[in-house]
């Protein structure tokens, strides 16, 4: 870098940002905002490789440029309007058209959506719950190709990768600090919303034992002992006839299949995630399956009937028994 002048304008601007209109950052400054960052990360990887001194410029010009981001994100979403599908918009164009510009630095591969898109779940995981524009930016403005999917995840695709490790971070510290009778609304939304396959409520299962600590010699009773703090609904259906009306055994029918169908996908997603996790690989590996399984199974007449905690030996029962049978 030259000068100190680019460095010094961005610094200025984000000290005046509360100055300016949500619409005038949406509309007039994100698409500025978002090339800058892209250029700034190149150099910064650039320099890194050459191990030039002059990398920390480009590191802090970066951080402002993702300060000033992170602002107009967060007033996008305290904010009711048509602000919210504008970010969205440019955002997804940004992020979609560089899924694979990458940097070299001492043979190190390096993605610019690797730094860019953390930063943004980090602030948006921790406002959509309270955004007024929650539902229209689930239904129509987030991008469905971010979203973690059997598909994407086959393929390989960076960014639902990305979505999944963020996600499975901020998850981690809200179940480790969750205590009994606590609801966490917020995080059973955005799984919901983040995993469209899945059923909600076994997905809520999985990633409880999945992510929580447990005593090494009892993993199930430990699991069954911590309070279960979201995944207490499924998806909201609608269904139709042929023709005429539909009468309540054809609803739940319907409905059965539909949420036998989407668990089998819930299963099947965590045989993909097997693949590339080590949490996921290290919780449900083959043998480690078979003994949960015996685990949970010789648990029966420890807890009473009617209990929670057998609600949940239950469950994990039926888990475990459905992922080991897609493995026969």
């Amino acid at each position: 870098m030259e000068n100190d002048l680019p460095l010094k304008l961005l610094s200025d601007f984000s000290k005046s940002i509360e100055n300016r209109s949500t619409n005038f950052l949406v509309y007039k400054t994100l698409s500025s905002i978002l090339d800058w960052h892209l250029k700034a990360w190149q150099k910064d990887i650039e320099y890194l490789e050459k191990d030039v001194d002059v990398w920390i410029k480009y590191y802090e010009l970066k951080v402002i440029i993702a300060e000033i981001s992170s602002h107009i994100l967060n007033r996008v979403l305290k904010e009711k309007g048509i602000e919210s599908y504008g970010f969205f918009k440019e955002l997804s164009q940004h992020i979609n058209a560089q899924e694979n510009t990458k940097g070299s630095v001492k043979g190190q591969d390096r993605f610019y959506i690797e730094d860019i898109l953390p930063n943004f779940y980090k602030v948006f995981f921790a406002s959509i719950g309270q955004a007024p524009d929650a539902y229209e930016i689930w239904e129509a403005y987030f991008p469905n190709e971010w979203k973690v999917t059997m598909s994407g995840l086959a393929d390989h695709r960076i960014i639902p990768q990305i979505t999944f490790q963020e996600f499975l971070r901020w998850a981690q510290q809200r179940i480790s600090n969750m205590k009994e009778n606590d609801i966490d609304y917020e995080l059973d939304n955005i799984s919901e919303n983040l995993f469209p396959e899945v059923d909600p409520i076994t997905w809520a299962k999985i990633l409880t034992f999945a992510i929580s600590s447990y005593d090494p010699k009892k993993r199930i009773e430990s699991i069954i002992k911590k309070p279960w703090i979201f995944g207490f609904s499924g998806r909201m259906h609608s269904f139709s006839s042929n023709g005429g009306k539909l009468d309540k055994d054809d609803i739940s029918n319907q409905l059965t299949s539909t949420r036998n169908a989407e668990e089998q996908r819930t299963f099947r997603l965590v045989l993909e995630l097997r693949k590339n996790y080590t949490i996921f690989n290290e919780a449900f590996s083959d043998e480690r399956l078979r003994r949960y399984l015996n685990e949970a199974k010789n648990l029966h007449g420890h807890y009473l009937f009617d209990s929670t905690e057998e609600g949940k030996r239950l469950d994990l029962i039926e888990i475990f028994s459905g992922i080991l049978k897609l493995l026969e």
